[in-house]
């Protein structure tokens, strides 16, 4: 039971990452939110 908690809270935190990852790539190139959220999509959908 155990590891497979510790691959939750891994895959979890590998997520979240990702998330700010392309937050703070999205504001920093200044991104329309189109142009953002088309990227995020291609992001999450290539994991």
């Amino acid at each position: 039971m155990l590891p497979a908690l510790v691959q939750a809270a891994k895959r979890a935190s590998q997520q979240s990452l990702k998330f700010i990852r392309w937050l703070r790539r999205s504001l920093r190139d200044k991104l329309t939110e189109h142009a953002a959220l088309f990227h995020l999509g291609a992001l999450y959908a290539s994991s």
